[in-house]
């Protein structure tokens, strides 16, 4: 089999999937399984929904594809006053991408920038928590912990940096071994030790899951927790990003996680249920203070790659969200 991976002792031992129908998935001998996790907590409308096969069938007919930096189109433009008004926060603009690891990266340029232009040089560092997940590239595997996919890059990340982890709210098994009830959030006062010992002058963004997802399994934060990363991080001049990809778009009860904790992130990426599975598409949704100052630069901010912003993926992520509504 020339398909996926051409390791020695990799064999793709799985059944074949033939067709799906809502939460069912059926292989070619007629063996039905329920996806109960929707794929890899993807699929948030189920399998072969009949409104957005339409939708995507006049999509194709009518348009499928132009170039951001040569054409516009109704579609993206749509989209991302869409997300906006959804977001109800501090955000201003909306960027696409094709993967959530994508929209990762796109963030933690974007965050480079906005203090790249401020003469703010020295802030060239992302940090993320203990049992996280933010990407399967290089770079974002620097920011994130899941080790298994780092092992064998660890002669090529920055080890001093990218071993560098903030400690994870866990309230039910927690690492600092304190109670939610008396902790007083021991493990914010712990990631801003680390931060200052590092040098928060160095640092540009840090990044975090709400809820924490695939590295760790629904990892619930203390109430107050959010709130008081953000005032800390603000006091040290550093970007919160917020990663809901998984927890984004309606999963969490709310259209945005950091709602249920009263907090607006300088940069929110999004992905997975924004496509439901229908196509590729992910989001980085920027604040009006970041905006604010890209928008002083005479030269375009250059993320993106071929597919970015398409209209059939747009055009998709609109027809999900009109059914999510």
């Amino acid at each position: 089999m020339s398909y996926m991976y051409p390791f020695k002792n990799y064999h793709l031992d799985l059944p074949k999937i033939i067709s799906a129908k809502g939460i069912w998935l059926f292989d070619e001998s007629g063996k039905s399984y329920i996806d109960s996790s929707s794929g890899p907590m993807t699929v948030n409308l189920g399998h072969c929904h009949p409104l957005i096969i339409e939708k995507t069938k006049n999509q194709l007919e009518r348009l499928h594809f132009i170039y951001r930096s040569h054409f516009r189109s109704n579609e993206s433009e749509v989209l991302s006053k869409k997300l906006i008004e959804l977001s109800n926060d501090n955000k201003s603009h909306v960027f696409f991408l094709n993967s959530g690891s994508e929209a990762s990266e796109a963030a933690y340029r974007i965050a480079l920038d906005f203090f790249r232009y401020q003469g703010k040089e020295k802030k060239i560092v992302a940090l993320g928590r203990e049992i996280t997940n933010h990407g399967n590239t290089i770079t974002s595997l620097s920011y994130g912990d899941l080790r298994a996919r780092r092992k064998s890059l660890d002669n090529i990340l920055d080890c001093n940096i990218s071993r560098i982890k903030l400690t994870p709210c866990y309230c039910f098994q927690c690492p600092l071994d304190k109670s939610p009830e008396t902790c007083k959030l021991d493990c914010v006062s712990e990631s801003f030790n680390i931060i200052d010992k590092f040098g928060a002058e160095k640092i540009a963004c840090v990044f975090v899951e709400p809820i924490t997802g695939s590295s760790g399994g629904a990892l619930v934060p203390h109430k107050d927790y959010m709130k008081k990363l953000k005032e800390g991080l603000i006091q040290r001049d550093i970007l919160l990003i917020a990663d809901e990809i998984v927890t984004g778009l309606g999963r969490t009860g709310a259209w945005f996680n950091m709602k249920s904790w009263g907090v607006d992130s300088d940069i929110t990426i999004i992905g997975k249920g924004l496509g439901a599975g229908f196509t590729p598409i992910s989001g980085v949704l920027i604040s009006k203070e970041v905006s604010s100052v890209l928008a002083k630069q005479p030269i375009p901010h250059f993320v993106g790659h071929t597919y970015s912003g398409n209209p059939l993926s747009t055009g998709i992520a609109l027809s999900v969200l009109d059914v999510l509504e």
